[in-house]
């Protein structure tokens, strides 16, 4: 794992293979690690490269957290590897960073693939579950809310979800409260970016789940018919596509990078 140093902290972060390079960027509580099983559908034609987010995984931060932060990472994790462009896919949080990173850098990006995530800001209801959250950690009761959401992320009849359910739970008890807080609140206060996709002359793909408890479709699609969007693609997933469908998955991916990563193949 190689790691550079952004605003006093590090950015820790793995890299492998050759051809055009690919983002791929992680959710919420997680890390980079949750990819390394999907990656093997892309690492012989594809650069990779997964970074720990700032505050996830052995990746630290000193500035106030912020979506707009986090994609400043990437982009100086861009710098120090001397990459031009990158096809980025962003999971759930990561799909908000991939955004952030979208209205600040859209010449860096071939492509953008919006992996269980959308670019709305908090409806009420989810601020008000963020703020549940919060009180919840702030009084010493992390434990309580990792378990539960971990309930909502994985689908339970999926054939070896339990493993990853397992590691990823095990990871984010391992989280100090006060970063929790910091993500939870920079999730809970990030912007609107829906008139940046709207108008982006990025190529972009966005997949939701039909079985997503965090983002459920139906809600998702009324907002996008509000904000003038093409409605998402469908999955029969739950949030973690990747895990529970990942050949299906793997081939939408794949289909829509080459046709929008082939000239940069290696900068």
């Amino acid at each position: 794992m190689k790691a550079i140093t952004f605003k006093k902290g590090k950015i820790h972060y793995h890299i492998s293979g050759s051809g055009p390079v690919l983002m791929f960027l992680h959710g919420y509580l997680l890390t980079s690690e949750i990819w390394k099983e999907f990656l093997d559908y892309f690492s012989k034609a594809y650069r990779v490269i997964c970074p720990d987010l700032p505050g996830h995984g052995r990746s630290s931060f000193s500035d106030p957290l912020s979506m707009e932060l986090m994609a400043e990472s990437v982009y100086a994790l861009m710098r120090e590897e001397k990459i031009d462009h990158v096809g980025m896919i962003g999971h759930s949080m990561g799909g908000y960073v991939a955004l952030a990173f979208l209205k600040k850098y859209p010449s860096c990006l071939s492509g953008l693939v919006l992996l269980n995530s959308h670019p709305f800001s908090d409806t009420p209801g989810k601020r008000m579950n963020r703020e549940k959250i919060l009180s919840l950690v702030r009084n010493g009761k992390k434990t309580l809310f990792i378990r539960e959401i971990m309930k909502s992320l994985f689908l339970s009849e999926i054939r070896d979800i339990h493993r990853f359910q397992e590691e990823v739970t095990e990871t984010a008890l391992s989280m100090d409260p006060s970063t929790l807080i910091a993500i939870t609140t920079a999730m809970r206060d990030r912007d609107d970016l829906s008139l940046e996709l709207c108008t982006t002359q990025v190529p972009y793909l966005w997949i939701l789940g039909s079985l997503d408890k965090q983002n459920p479709s139906g809600e998702l699609s009324k907002l996008s018919g509000k904000a003038d969007l093409p409605q998402p693609e469908r999955m029969v997933t739950g949030h973690m596509s990747f895990l529970e469908d990942p050949k299906g998955l793997a081939a939408r991916v794949k289909l829509f990078l080459e046709s929008n990563t082939h000239s940069h193949s290696a900068s």
